[in-house]
C-alpha cells in the first residue's frame, strides 16, 4: 500500500472477495471479486450507494460473515482468528446494545469480555465513557433511554476499550451533533496517531473528506475507484467568485485569466458578476482571491464547490481511478 510517497505496512490485504447470499431468484453476488489492501495506521474511507456491499465487507472483514471465494488477511491472519479479534474495535450501524445495562456496565461488560484485570475495570471504563464525553449523568441511566448520539458514545467508548490496533466504524457520527461530530474526528486522528488502521463506512461524505487517508468506492459489489484523499484534493475543484455591480468597469476577461494563472488557477467561465474559477483546494482558493485583490478587483464573494468527494461520487468519476495507477 503506497501513501502518497510514503510505503506503510501493510495491515489488511484483501484478495478475490466473493460473498453471494440466497434469494428467492436464484443467488445474489453482494460482493464481486473484491481486492484492496490497507496500510498500517491508514483511515480508509468506504463510500458507495446503499446496497453497494459496503457493510457486507466490513462483515467479511470481522469475520460475522464467511465469504464464498477469495481471501482476507488482518496482520496476516484470518479473521476468525481469537488473536485477531483481540486487535478489533467496532461500532455497529444499528446500535442494538442490551438495553436493560446502564451505559458503565455496558462498557464493563465488554471490559471483563476483553479480559481486562479485574482491579483495573471500573476505572478504564471511566477513562473511555470521560473519553467520549458522555454525560456523566447519564453513566449508571440505562442505555434504553439514550439518544441516538449517545449511544455512539457508548459505542465507541466500548470500541476503544482496548486500545484497538484496528478499528471498524460503520456510520460512526450517525445521530451526533456538531460537537460530537468534532469530537469523533478528534478521536479518530489520536486512535490514527498511535498506529491503529481504521475503517469507516459512511455515507457523510464530507466528514469522510476531513479524516480519510484514502476513499474506496463500492458500486454493485465491485470497487469502481480507489483514490488518496490528497489525489482528490490536487484535482479539480471550483470557486464561483462574485462582484458587486460597481466595479463592472474593473473587470476583463484577460485580466482574470492572467490572476488566475498567478495563483495556478484556471478560468472556466465568467459571465459578470460571477466567474467560476477551477482550483486545487483550499489553499489554491485562498491564493486567487489574494491575487484578485492584488489586481484591485476584490471580490465580494467566494464560494467553494461541493467537496471533492462528492463530487467524485456524484460525477461517477471514480471509474478506472485507481490509487496506484
Amino acid at each position: 500500500m503506497v501513501l502518497g510517497e510514503l510505503a506503510l505496512e501493510t495491515a489488511i490485504e484483501i484478495n478475490k472477495l466473493v460473498k453471494e447470499f440466497r434469494v428467492k431468484s436464484g443467488r445474489f453476488r453482494a460482493l464481486d471479486e473484491v481486492s484492496f489492501s490497507i496500510g498500517k495506521g491508514e483511515i480508509i474511507g468506504l463510500v458507495g450507494p446503499n446496497g453497494a456491499g459496503k457493510t457486507t465487507l466490513m462483515s467479511c472483514m470481522l469475520g460475522i460473515l464467511k465469504p464464498n471465494e477469495g481471501s482476507i488477511n488482518i496482520d496476516g491472519m484470518s479473521p476468525d482468528a481469537l488473536s485477531v479479534h483481540k486487535q478489533v474495535g467496532f461500532v455497529p450501524e444499528r446500535l442494538n446494545y442490551i438495553n436493560w445495562m446502564t451505559g458503565r456496565q455496558f462498557v464493563t461488560f465488554h471490559a471483563k469480555l476483553s479480559q481486562f484485570e479485574k482491579s483495573k475495570i471500573p476505572e478504564e471504563a471511566g477513562l473511555v465513557l470521560e473519553r467520549v464525553q458522555l454525560d456523566r449523568k447519564a453513566w449508571d441511566r440505562k442505555i434504553k433511554s439514550y439518544s441516538r448520539g449517545m449511544l455512539q458514545r457508548v459505542g465507541m467508548a466500548q470500541a476503544l476499550l482496548h486500545s484497538p490496533n484496528f478499528l471498524f466504524l460503520d456510520e460512526p457520527s450517525s445521530g451526533l451533533d456538531p460537537e460530537g461530530i468534532n469530537l469523533f474526528r478528534t478521536l479518530i486522528k489520536e486512535e490514527k496517531d498511535r498506529g491503529c488502521t481504521i475503517i469507516i463506512n459512511s455515507h457523510q461524505l464530507d466528514q469522510l473528506e476531513k479524516v480519510s487517508d484514502r476513499v474506496i468506492l463500492l458500486k454493485n459489489g465491485s470497487i469502481k475507484g480507489d483514490r488518496s484523499i490528497k489525489d482528490l484534493t490536487t484535482l479539480a475543484g471550483t470557486l464561483q467568485v462574485k462582484w458587486s455591480p460597481e466595479v463592472i468597469e474593473s473587470i476583463e476577461l484577460e485580466i482574470l485569466n492572467v490572476v488566475a494563472e498567478k495563483a495556478g488557477a484556471e478560468l472556466e467561465q465568467f459571465n459578470f458578476p460571477i466567474a467560476l474559477f477551477k482550483t486545487a483546494g483550499e489553499a489554491m482558493n485562498t491564493k486567487l482571491i489574494a491575487e484578485l485583490n492584488r489586481a484591485s478587483i476584490p471580490i465580494a464573494e467566494a464560494i467553494p464547490t461541493a467537496s471533492k468527494l462528492e463530487q467524485f461520487f456524484d460525477l461517477g468519476d471514480f471509474e478506472g481511478a485507481a490509487q496506484n495507477e
